[in-house]
C-alpha cells in the first residue's frame, strides 16, 4: 500500500512544482509589461528563478521517478527561498503591487500544505515580514494603514485556518490508514482460514488442489517430471484409542512441523485427510522425491514426542509416484490413484516405509 500522507505531500508539491513552471513562462511572454523599464535586472531575475526552479524539479524527478522513493519531503529551504523570488517579482512589477501582492496567500496556503501543517506561525510571520519589506519599499504606502493591518492580519489567520485542516487531514489520514491495515490484517486471516487447515497450518485439501493443477500445466509448458507422495501416520486410530484425542492433535501437530521443516522451498505439503498428508515435487524425479520421503520417515521415527509427560513414538508409510503432463487439457490422471496404491502396498508390507514406481505416469489427453 502506498501510504496516503506521502502520496498527497508528493502529489501538492508536484502541483507547486508545476506552478512554478507555468510561472516562469509567465514572465516571459509578459516581462515587458510587468516590469517595464527594469527590463535588464528583471532579465537577470527570471534567469535565475528559472534556474532555481530547474534544480527543484530534477532533484525531484531523480529522488522520485529515478530512485523510486515515496517519502520525498521537500527542502524546507528552497520554500523560503521562493518567498524571496516572489519579493523580488512584486518588487519589479510594483505597478501592480496591489493586484499581484494577493499571490501571498496563494504561497502561503501552497506552503501549509507542503510543510503539513508544521510552523504554521513561522510561515505567517515570514510572509508578514516579506509584506511589510515591499510595502516600506512603497514609500508612499503607510505601515499604519487598514489595508496593510488587514494583510497582515489575514496572514497569521489564514496560517492558522490551514494548519487547522490540515492537521484534520492527517488525523482522517491516520485513521484511513488504520482501517486499511485492520482490514488487509483480517482478510489475510480469513484467506489463510480458507487456505490453511486449522490444526496444522499446512495447506488444506482444496488449496493443495489448486498447486496440484498449477503444477501439472507446468510439466505441460516444461516437459518435465514431477513427484507425488502420500503419506500416512501408521496406527494412528490405535494412539487416539490409547493416549486421547488431544494426544492425537499434538502428534498431527508435531508431524506436520516436521514434514514442513524437511522439504524444499519449492514443495507443497498438504494435510490431505484425517491422519494423511500428501507432497508435491516439481520438476523432481520419483526417486528423488522418495528420497526427500525417507529422509522424512527416518526422522519421524527417531523422533519422540512428549504428551502429559509420556513419550510416544510413532512411524508413517508412503506411497511416491512419478507424473508428467503432456496435454494441458489433460483427461486421463492417475497420479493419485498410483500414490494411492503404493502407500496401501507399504500399509500391507509391514508399514514404517516409503515405496516409490520408477514408472511414469502420463497425464493425457
Amino acid at each position: 500500500m502506498i501510504n496516503i500522507h506521502d502520496f498527497r505531500s508528493r502529489v501538492i508539491y508536484e502541483f507547486y512544482l508545476g506552478l512554478q513552471v507555468m510561472s516562469i513562462f509567465f514572465l516571459i511572454l509578459f516581462n515587458k509589461y510587468l516590469f517595464q523599464n527594469e527590463f535588464i535586472f528583471a532579465l537577470i531575475f527570471i534567469i535565475a528563478y528559472a534556474s532555481f526552479v530547474l534544480i527543484k524539479v530534477a532533484q525531484f524527478v531523480k529522488k522520485v521517478y529515478i530512485n523510486g522513493k515515496e517519502d520525498f519531503k521537500p527542502f524546507i529551504w528552497s520554500v523560503f527561498i521562493d518567498g524571496i523570488f516572489l519579493c523580488s517579482f512584486l518588487y519589479f512589477s510594483r505597478n501592480y503591487f496591489y493586484i499581484l501582492s494577493h499571490l501571498f496567500y496563494v504561497y502561503l496556503v501552497l506552503i501549509s500544505m507542503i510543510s503539513n501543517h508544521k510552523l504554521s506561525m513561522v510561515y505567517s510571520s515570514y510572509t508578514a515580514i516579506c509584506y511589510i519589506f515591499l510595502v516600506i519599499i512603497h514609500e508612499h504606502m503607510a505601515l499604519a494603514t487598514l489595508d496593510v493591518i488587514v494583510h497582515i492580519s489575514l496572514f497569521y489567520l489564514l496560517g492558522h485556518i490551514m494548519s487547522t485542516i490540515v492537521n484534520e487531514i492527517n488525523k482522517l489520514e491516520s485513521r484511513m490508514c488504520y482501517m486499511y491495515n485492520d482490514l488487509e490484517h483480517k482478510n489475510n486471516l480469513l484467506s489463510e482460514m480458507v487456505s490453511k487447515d486449522f490444526l496444522t497450518n499446512l495447506n488444506n485439501h482444496k488449496t493443495f488442489y489448486i498447486y496440484y493443477k498449477d503444477i501439472i500445466l507446468r510439466s505441460c509448458e516444461s516437459k518435465s517430471a514431477f513427484g507425488l507422495a502420500i503419506l500416512d501416520i501408521d496406527d494412528f486410530k490405535k494412539i487416539n484409542d490409547t493416549y486421547g484425542h488431544l494426544a492425537g492433535d499434538k502428534i498431527l501437530q508435531e508431524i506436520s512441523f516436521l514434514i514442513q521443516a524437511n522439504i524444499r522451498k519449492n514443495d507443497v505439503v498438504a494435510r490431505y485427510g484425517g491422519e494423511e498428508f500428501a507432497i508435491l515435487f516439481p520438476d523432481t524425479s520419483a526417486k528423488d522425491s522418495a528420497d526427500i520421503c525417507e529422509r522424512i520417515r527416518n526422522i519421524i521415527e527417531t523422533h519422540v514426542i512428549s504428551v502429559d509427560n509420556q513419550s510416544i513414538s510413532v512411524t508413517i508409510s508412503g506411497g511416491v509416484a512419478g507424473g508428467i503432463c503432456t496435454d494441458p487439457y489433460y483427461r486421463n490422471n492417475n497420479l493419485f490413484d498410483s500414490a494411492d496404491q503404493l502407500l496401501y502396498k507399504a500399509k500391507s508390507e509391514g508399514k514404517n516405509q516409503i515405496i516409490f514406481s520408477q514408472e511414469l505416469i502420463l497425464i493425457s489427453g
